[in-house]
């Protein structure tokens, strides 16, 4: 197998690193043992791990946990196969944006194709999947008792869930950003049943765009001048807005090649790398994020982009 190969397989697999302090050290055997089944080596399984990483590691964190994972001492040395994690420049994302000064959430509003003050969050979805498509709802990151929804179920299905979401949650309300087949399978890698593992993934129809960094203010006019498939923008309730760029073809390969197109630019300009992975939770707008007492909010909604860049759209309301 390909090393190309190898490492999607292993992006199909491993769950987003989370922030530091929230379980980067466990994750790190998880990212391990996910590298062993993708059939990297012990060289390339440190180097793909310690890109997707969200902190420098501790003295032998990776190593060890390698070691662990492949059942073997290892002397791992770094190689240059897997993309290095450029780091961010506010000076480049400054100069982008100041080629469209104070391009804000109203100038998106004005361009939206669907308005964003009367979408639901059931619309939303509708909007953004297909209708054989299965989209996994959640309360939490993890895998803790996820909803399936389908268009066929019923309008008022999704204002429950939604109300469910926000209430058993204060963490807010996500979804699945790729369709997958809705039934529980055992994760190959974490050995648990799971209905968001790459075995359950049917197409990829999004990329995710999100970034902790970035000033909003600098961030929107900078996407909103990329020739990118932008199908929405939602507020996390939080620092960032997520972004999800649409694959036409829904293949690995196509999604494969965006994100290879992508990485090192969008990562410059502050986008988190570990949030760029085929199997990422995005957030659903019209939730309460009861943590920072905001709503997720939907900013932009185009369900069929053309790649034409947001600022070039014609304007729509006023």
């Amino acid at each position: 197998m390909e090393l190309s190969q190898k490492l999607s397989l292993f992006r199909r697999q491993v769950k987003p690193c989370p922030a530091p302090g929230n379980g980067v050290h466990c994750w790190i055997l998880s990212a391990a043992n996910s590298a062993k089944y993708s059939g990297l080596t012990t060289a390339e399984a440190y180097d793909a791990i310690r890109s997707a990483m969200t902190r420098s590691p501790q003295l032998r964190e990776i190593e060890n946990a390698v070691e662990k994972a492949y059942g073997s001492k290892t002397q791992l040395r770094r190689t240059s196969s897997v993309q290095s994690k450029p780091a961010y420049s506010e000076a480049a994302l400054k100069k982008l944006a100041g080629n469209l000064p104070g391009f804000g959430p109203l100038d998106l509003w004005k361009r939206s194709p669907i308005d964003p003050l009367t979408c639901s969050s059931l619309q939303y979805l509708e909007h953004m999947f297909d209708l054989d498509d299965n989209v996994v709802l959640l309360s939490r990151t993890d895998d803790g008792s996820p909803l399936i929804w389908r268009h066929s179920q019923e309008r008022s299905y999704l204002d429950e869930q939604g109300a469910i979401l926000g209430k058993v949650s204060e963490k807010g309300g996500f979804f699945l950003i790729n369709p997958v087949d809705g039934i529980e399978r055992i994760n190959p890698v974490s050995g648990k049943p799971s209905v968001r593992s790459a075995d359950n993934t049917l197409r990829y129809r999004h990329l995710l765009l999100e970034s902790d960094r970035a000033p909003e203010a600098l961030w929107l006019p900078a996407v909103a001048q990329l020739p990118l498939r932008i199908k929405s923008l939602v507020r996390s309730g939080g620092k960032s807005v997520h972004i999800l760029v649409e694959v036409p073809s829904g293949s690995l390969e196509d999604w494969e090649k965006l994100y290879d197109s992508l990485f090192a630019k969008m990562t410059l300009l502050g986008a988190d790398p570990c949030a760029m992975t085929n199997l990422r939770q995005s957030r659903l707008p019209g939730v309460m994020r009861r943590e920072k007492g905001e709503w997720q909010e939907l900013l932009f909604l185009n369900p069929h982009p053309d790649g034409t860049p947001i600022c070039e759209l014609p304007i729509l309301r006023s």
